[in-house]
C-alpha cells in the first residue's frame, strides 16, 4: 500500500513549501525546492515498502505453489 509514503512525501512538500515562503522564497521556487527535497527524504521509505512489497509477492506466490495440507485426525 503506497498511502503512507505519499502522506510522508506530501506532508514534507507542504511543510517545507510554507517554511520557504514564509522566509520570503517565491512560490514557484519554493514549490521546485519542495518537490525536489521531498523526493529525496521520502526515497528510503520508498524504497523500503518497496522491497516490502516485492518480498509479500514472493512469499504469496510460494504459498500458492505449495501442495495443499492434507486434512487432519
Amino acid at each position: 500500500m503506497q498511502l503512507p509514503y505519499f502522506l510522508a512525501r506530501l506532508a514534507v512538500l507542504v511543510i517545507l513549501t510554507v517554511v520557504l515562503v514564509v522566509v520570503d522564497v517565491p512560490l514557484l521556487l519554493a514549490l521546485l525546492i519542495g518537490f525536489a527535497a521531498a523526493g529525496l527524504a521520502t526515497w528510503p521509505i520508498g524504497r523500503m515498502q518497496r522491497r516490502a512489497a516485492a518480498r509479500s509477492r514472493a512469499a504469496g506466490s510460494a504459498a500458492a505453489d505449495a501442495p495443499p495440507k492434507a486434512p487432519g485426525p
